[in-house]
């Protein structure tokens, strides 16, 4: 019984640690908060980006008064990375920020940032959980994503400062 439990727990650390391989990707970020910042990952339903994943993170110097000055909107582009990974063992990692959608003409304004996830505020499959009620991220709240269709939304008090459905259908 006892080699039997070692090696169904060997066989799911090579299963968790494969998954987590194969999701190695570009998995872009809305940024967003000031006294403490926040990152959205972009999700799609799709493999590798089907995570609603969000992080409490900071930025170095160059990072920090980067964003400072930026505009209201903004995203950051990480190395490729595993999504999985950060969730489960957050780490830092290098990312470029843009002053707008990195995708959609956004400027960039910072290269080589090294960002410190604090901490996972939140995370889940798209299409695994049920739906519940929005996710309290500090002063904001985002869209809890279930299923496709569907859109991921960033609201602070009454303002909606994200929202993105194309991307999501």
């Amino acid at each position: 019984m006892k080699t039997l439990l070692i090696t169904f727990l060997l066989l799911s650390q090579t299963v968790s640690a494969s998954h987590a391989h194969n999701d190695v990707s570009i998995h872009g970020m809305f940024v967003f908060g000031r006294s403490t910042i926040y990152l959205n990952h972009l999700p799609m339903f799709m493999p590798k980006h089907d995570q609603q994943a969000i992080f409490e993170a900071t930025f170095d110097e160059r990072g920090s008064e980067a964003y400072a000055k930026a505009g209201a909107f903004v995203t950051l582009v990480p190395e490729p990375m595993s999504l999985l990974e950060l969730i489960h063992a957050p780490h830092d990692f290098y990312a470029d920020l843009y002053d707008g959608h990195f995708e959609r003409g956004g400027t960039k304004i910072a290269a080589h940032v090294l960002v410190h996830v604090v901490t996972v505020v939140h995370a889940h499959r798209i299409g695994a959980a049920s739906p519940q009620a929005d996710i309290e991220v500090g002063e904001c709240r985002a869209h809890f994503i279930t299923k496709a269709p569907d859109f991921d939304e960033i609201t602070c008090g009454e303002v909606k400062i994200y929202r993105e459905d194309t991307d999501l259908q």
